[in-house]
């Protein structure tokens, strides 16, 4: 994956989601944002403006939307819903359903099982997890979580992307 073409989506536009949105947009990379509500749609698109306005980020490269098939062509999407395991699982079935083969999916959640999450995605070898105390940010510092299902391209993929980005990845 080269790290400053790649497509990454980013679904659920929260305290999570749209501040990792934004470090991968201005890192270069072309994002999509999915969120199902108008109002976090709304929010996320005054947010990216403005950060375009005073130079944090590009003005285009960005797509924001309330659908999914817009992530079929990326390489690496990111789950960040709420955590529940109902919804999580719904967000990476649905995922699998739309995504090349070949794509990452990742999800954010803090406690649920991710084995559980990977079988339930449908792709468990290029499901990982991604654990974050704070919002991500420039210099910060992420939990990469595997299975014994992950595969070695996927985990490489995603460390790729998140030192791209400025994140270090730990083991937790």
């Amino acid at each position: 994956m080269p790290l400053n073409s790649s497509v990454v989506g980013v679904v659920g536009l929260g305290s999570v989601g749209l501040p990792l949105l934004a470090l991968l947009h201005t890192a270069g990379h072309e994002v999509i944002g999915v969120d199902q509500e108008a109002d976090v749609l709304a929010r996320a698109e005054r947010w990216m403006k403005a950060r375009a306005a005073v130079g944090e980020g590009p003005a285009g490269g960005y797509t924001l939307t309330n659908d999914t098939v817009a992530l079929v062509g990326a390489d690496v999407v990111v789950e960040a819903v709420p955590e529940d395991l109902a919804g999580k699982t719904e967000v990476l079935r649905r995922l699998h359903a739309v995504c090349l083969d070949g794509a990452v999916l990742v999800s954010t959640s803090a406690s649920l099982s991710l084995p559980q999450l990977a079988i339930a995605s449908g792709r468990p070898a290029r499901t990982l997890g991604l654990r974050m105390l704070r919002p991500p940010a420039p210099g910060g510092t992420v939990e990469l979580l595997c299975t014994a299902m992950s595969s070695d391209d996927a985990v490489a993929a995603l460390e790729a992307l998140l030192d791209g980005i400025g994140l270090a990845a730990a083991a937790p």
